[in-house]
């Protein structure tokens, strides 16, 4: 149930930026058979040093002090509407710092990238790892511009993904939303007709760092099983963590507070991996004591 099996031997450091955050956290957990550091832009968390991408000399300290056979880039200004509004921003925390750290590793380490659905524009049935991409917000165009940046170093995995859910300190993701929409008997209103694949943190975690260990280079479309509406999945989780009192409420996506446009429904399909990621509602149900805690 836990995903694949991360445990293939010594594999050298592994640079984890953005350890403090959802998929950064579960990184340095599933971590075996690494020698594994995290970093954020503070100590916080999982994240044990300080790093500014936006900082060359911040950069090279902890490089040179680590000296990564391998860097795991799970750190992002990951807020759709707030990048919309402040593009320059964007700029800065999305591509910029990428930039800032490949010119300060160089060729040899090997990269693992975390991308999104919303390259795609959502007007095809599916894509899979070599479809053509239409971003159509500018968070989506700033990751597809790193992601281009990475297939064009080589020796780098992109990993794209969906809807990304799972224990996190800040609470940040949409789980949370409805669990708190449960606990305060608030209606819980969501954009009708906009669906994605729902993807469990810790199975991405470890799906990563699996294809990382075999070598695996290029795109990989890793994600939860199924497409979901917003409504849909709330209303799953509502069931597998036996949430009372959640009422959702579909509304036009302008009216659910999103500025920035985004695609209605994507379907990432592989042709690259085995890898399969739980059912969703068996996943809920065996992790409700976890994903209910408090995390640490």
């Amino acid at each position: 149930m836990s995903g694949p099996s991360t445990s293939l031997g010594t594999n050298g450091a592994l640079l984890v930026v953005g350890a403090s955050g959802l998929v950064g956290a579960e990184v340095m957990r599933a971590a075996k058979g690494w020698d594994p550091v995290g970093v954020a832009r503070q100590v916080s968390g999982l994240a044990t040093q300080a790093m500014d991408l936006l900082e060359r000399s911040a950069i090279e300290r902890v490089v040179n002090r680590v000296s990564p056979d391998a860097v795991v880039i799970a750190s992002a200004w990951p807020w759709v509407d707030g990048c919309e509004q402040d593009p320059a921003r964007s700029a800065r925390e999305n591509v910029q710092t990428v930039k800032n750290l490949l010119q300060v590793l160089g060729p040899s380490p090997r990269v693992v990238f975390f991308s999104t659905e919303h390259v795609f524009d959502g007007l095809a049935p599916a894509y899979d790892e070599a479809a053509p991409t239409h971003p159509m917000n500018v968070y989506a165009r700033h990751k597809r511009e790193v992601e281009l940046l990475l297939l064009e170093r080589g020796r780098s995995l992109v990993a794209r993904t969906s809807y990304v859910f799972g224990q996190e300190s800040r609470r940040k993701n949409f789980l949370y939303r409805v669990i708190d929409a449960s606990l305060t008997r608030t209606p819980l209103k969501v954009p009708s007709a906009q669906a994605g694949m729902p993807t469990w943190s810790r199975w991405l975690a470890e799906s990563s760092l699996t294809l990382l260990a075999r070598g695996f280079e290029g795109v990989a479309h890793l994600t939860g099983p199924d497409v979901l509406t917003k409504a849909q999945w709330a209303a799953l989780i509502a069931e597998g963590l036996a949430l009372p009192n959640v009422e959702i409420v579909e509304v036009p996506w302008q009216d659910a507070g999103q500025i920035a446009p985004r695609p209605e429904r994507v379907r990432l399909l592989s042709t690259r991996h085995e890898l399969h990621h739980p059912p969703l509602l068996e996943l809920l149900k065996k992790e409700r004591a976890s994903l209910l805690s408090k995390v640490n």
